[in-house]
């Protein structure tokens, strides 16, 4: 049995978070159905955490197991092909069987981007809060001090 690890991008506008869900469109559903297109079998995929509607991915890590062995340089292409233009696979490896995406998962990085002018920018659009007011700058770097550095959060699980 092959364990392969995929590194997504996705630009989540248009999906109802990551996780499967019966009543909308996530882009888990999405990923899987494109496996299906490829190894041509069903294939479930576990994500290294959930995302909530709308939100984006840079560096989305998923695994998947299947009996069946594809070359890493055509998962890329071929799941490049099934998926949307919005999802996007650009890494593919293979793990030990025991990896799972979830419970592996070392670190995230969260960016939040705020789009500070007088008028809107649609290229933000779904990309970065819009904020019309002045912002106090100093007061944020102040503010935002308190936030860098390394946290656990386990207690919130």
């Amino acid at each position: 049995m092959m364990n392969y690890l995929i590194t997504l991008k996705y630009d989540g506008s248009r999906y109802h978070g990551w996780q499967r869900q019966d009543n909308a469109i996530t882009v888990q559903q999405c990923v899987e159905e494109a496996l299906k297109g490829l190894f041509r079998q069903d294939v479930t995929v576990t994500g290294c955490s959930r995302t909530d509607t709308g939100v984006h991915a840079n560096c989305f890590k998923c695994n998947f197991r299947t009996d069946k062995f594809i070359p890493h340089e055509n998962i890329i292409s071929g799941m490049n092909f099934f998926l949307p233009e919005d999802i996007a696979v650009y890494k593919s490896e293979e793990v030990p069987e025991d990896f799972n995406a979830r419970f592996d998962c070392r670190s995230k990085e969260y960016i939040y981007k705020i789009y500070n002018d007088s008028i809107r920018d649609p290229f933000y659009i779904n990309k970065a809060l819009f904020y019309k007011y002045p912002l106090d700058e100093k007061m944020l770097d102040a503010e935002a001090k308190d936030y860098i550095g390394t946290y656990d959060f386990s207690s919130l699980c």
